[in-house]
């Protein structure tokens, strides 16, 4: 027990360091707190650890489980506001890192217009990663990700059928994917 409040000592200054100093708009926030778990089938205090740790290793993986454990003490909005800044993923090459990147380079929108299955993809490629970016691995992956939402109860099955139907526009690409 000691030498866990040791380790988690010495880490809450790296976490701070860390934590953005960004502001997200509060229902973008509410929002990842409320869809990651469903759509990223992992908790939100681990996907921001693991996003905001770089550490390879043993001393990686330290840091990983402390920060997991001081993101999971504190209060929810903490661990949505690092993972929206530091969650990032893999797009043929290029790394997208934090929602407003995600947002434009994806969608190109603003993360505050983005629908429920849109932070829910986030959720999901920042988590788990996309394998193919193909139109029907996207569509796979949206309707993957509305059913566990739909299944935990985030959304219902009318809200999970009418963001189903709805056509997914990617950037560059300005043809809908359907």
């Amino acid at each position: 027990c000691i030498a866990l409040a040791l380790i988690l000592a010495g880490h809450r200054s790296r976490l701070n360091e860390r934590l953005p100093d960004t502001r997200f708009h509060p229902e973008v926030v509410e929002r990842i707190v409320n869809n990651h778990d469903a759509a990223a089938s992992r908790s939100l205090s681990v996907s921001a650890a693991l996003s905001l740790s770089a550490k390879e290793g043993l001393s990686g993986k330290i840091e990983r489980v402390a920060f997991w454990i001081l993101l999971e003490s504190g209060p929810p909005e903490t661990a949505a506001g690092a993972f929206l800044q530091n969650g990032s993923f893999e797009r043929g090459g290029q790394r997208i890192r934090g929602i407003h990147q995600m947002a434009d380079v994806i969608f190109g929108a603003k993360p505050e217009t983005l629908s429920d299955a849109e932070i829910g993809l986030y959720c999901y490629w920042a988590a788990n990663g996309q394998r193919s970016w193909s139109p029907d691995a996207l569509i796979e992956a949206r309707r993957s990700v509305l059913d566990r939402m739909f299944k935990r109860g985030v959304i219902s099955s009318g809200a999970r059928d009418s963001l189903n139907s709805k056509s997914l526009a990617l950037r560059p690409t300005q043809v809908p994917i359907n």
